[in-house]
């Protein structure tokens, strides 16, 4: 019979230290793997709805990032639907009586695969927090009934258009990571 007298506690310790830095590569993995999503989401997103880029980058974000203890991650994009002012393409004039041109309404497009809209009747308007918005009168028939009940004091309802995250829904299918890319990025971290 042979016996070993081996030394287990420094084996031990290397194999706590390989496990230690497995989970921190798969954390590494995970958060370069969401912000290579997050980009090519936003380059998506751009394409798919009438926005500017910069403001679809400064509504959607890493919210969540992976640790080696808790290797999660979770994109997030502004739920809140966006002034349809953003999605104007033309502003349109009309001659005025007294000479000159007068607005006659706005052409509005959403979605880039969609044709554009125009609103007759709609107009500018200032906003107490600095943004300017698109409006319609309370009598303008092009006004949504929803709309109807929020018209303040002014006689105008303000409207608003898909928020962020409705592109990010949109895009979402196939921008999703497969499991097959994380354990490559995975392997590659680790230098295997």
């Amino acid at each position: 019979m042979l016996t070993l007298n081996i030394d287990t506690k420094a084996a031990q310790d290397r194999i706590d230290e390989l496990a230690q830095s497995s989970q921190t590569a798969l954390a590494d993995s995970l958060n370069e793997l969401a912000k290579d999503t997050l980009k090519n989401m936003r380059v998506a997103m751009a394409q798919e709805i009438n926005l500017a880029p910069d403001y679809i980058r400064r509504h959607t974000r890493i919210s969540r990032k992976a640790t080696a203890r808790n290797p999660r991650v979770a994109l997030e994009a502004r739920s809140r639907a966006s002034l349809l002012n953003r999605y104007v393409t033309r502003w349109e004039q009309q001659p005025a009586k007294k000479g000159g041109m007068k607005g006659a309404g706005a052409s509005v497009q959403v979605w880039r695969d969609t044709p554009p809209i125009h609103m007759r009747g709609a107009f500018k308007v200032l906003l107490k927090n600095g943004a300017q918005g698109l409006a319609l009168n309370a009598k303008n028939p092009a006004l949504p009934a929803h709309k109807k009940a929020k018209i303040g004091n002014k006689g105008y309802a303000v409207l608003h258009g898909p928020s962020v995250n409705d592109a990010f829904e949109r895009v979402k299918p196939e921008h999703t990571p497969t499991q097959d890319e994380l354990i490559d990025r995975f392997m590659a971290q680790l230098g295997l």
